[in-house]
């Protein structure tokens, strides 16, 4: 019989149902962290894009691109940051998109996404950078994401919270979104 460990009182037996909901739960977080693990290191080249380009009064073109986890594993089965592979990638991309080269000579910054619960992705890019200073600057933004889709909700409540996203909104996006652009001009 399996036991309720949280009733240590009368020692009841969990219902057929209790356990078939408990194995689905366990199930579900294996399937989740394995598949989570499984991703590690798989720089997917078809989603870097470039979001934004800024040609200076120097002549100095600064790109902001976006891309997912910029990780590979080598054949030990050790992740570890794709400099090259995703620098390569970067090149293509805004050669395709917007007809103009990539720089020889460039200080790569990277804003990571990921949150706390990533941290041994977010070491393999922070370990990089502190290795190889010269090649740029690592910044973690955590990002958690919201609960709820604002498609989801009336058009009144989304509206409402649009409005006071600076009140709520724990990823300080809002805030973000500015830094970037500054960033990115200046």
């Amino acid at each position: 019989a399996t036991w309720n460990t949280h009733n240590t009182e009368t020692r009841k037996p969990m219902s057929s149902r209790s356990v078939l909901a408990v194995a689905v739960c366990v199930a579900l977080c294996v399937a989740t962290m394995s598949c989570v693990h499984a991703w590690r290191g798989h720089f997917d080249p078809d989603r870097v894009r470039v979001v934004d380009v800024f040609e200076r009064a120097d002549g100095q073109r600064n790109v902001l691109f976006r891309g997912n986890e910029p990780t590979q594993v080598d054949a030990n089965g050790t992740v570890y940051f794709a400099y090259d592979t995703v620098r390569a990638r970067m090149s293509a991309v805004l050669e395709s998109e917007r007809g103009v080269g990539m720089p020889e000579d460039f200080v790569f910054l990277d804003f990571n996404l990921l949150n706390v619960f990533e941290e041994e992705d977010i070491a393999v890019e922070r370990d990089f950078f502190r290795a190889h200073p010269e090649l740029g600057l690592f910044t973690n933004w955590a990002t958690i994401g919201d609960l709820v889709n604002p498609n989801n909700l009336p058009e009144r409540v989304a509206r409402d919270l649009g409005r006071t996203l600076a009140d709520w909104e724990f990823d300080r996006l809002h805030a973000r979104i500015p830094q970037l652009h500054t960033t990115l001009r200046t």
